[in-house]
């Protein structure tokens, strides 16, 4: 790609459907999956796109389950950086298993400072609907994701 354009894609937040039967914004949102588990062609036509322009691709607001599959799809087409978006936020909620399977997986994990911020004294009124996530937790996740030898993207 040239001349500095974007160079990330991110899969739907809150539109995805994860996102809106979660806080009932919809009956129904964007799909990504279909009922096999596995991601809709559609979505791997995207990712064949993203592989070939070397692209980031971020998760979005997909649950755990939709996420996994999106990785491994772009693992499968040859997508190499691919991020698990908020992974600890309620609406993404990843368990620690399930972020451990997405680095294995080649996935890094966003970690995101906001969480801090949200709850019911957030001063945001969209933030009090969420969760809060600690300190603690973040650096809890960090510590358990370490590894000797990191690999930087190029």
């Amino acid at each position: 790609m040239q001349g500095g354009f974007g160079r990330v894609v991110w899969f739907p937040t809150f539109d995805a459907d994860n996102h809106v039967k979660h806080f009932k914004d919809a009956p129904e949102g964007i799909k990504v999956v279909g009922a096999d588990g596995k991601a809709l062609p559609a979505v791997r036509e995207v990712l064949k796109i993203c592989a070939a322009q070397k692209l980031v691709v971020h998760t979005g607001h997909l649950s755990p389950s939709e996420a996994l599959a999106v990785i491994e799809a772009g693992r499968d087409i040859g997508v190499e950086r691919m991020v698990v978006t908020h992974a600890e936020f309620e609406v993404v909620n990843k368990t620690s298993e399930e972020m451990k399977k997405a680095a294995s997986m080649g996935a890094k994990l966003e970690l995101c400072g906001l969480g801090t911020l949200m709850g019911p004294e957030a001063h945001m009124a969209w933030m009090r609907n969420w969760r809060r996530v600690k300190v603690e937790e973040t650096a809890a996740a960090v510590k358990r994701s370490r590894r000797p030898k990191l690999r930087p993207w190029n």
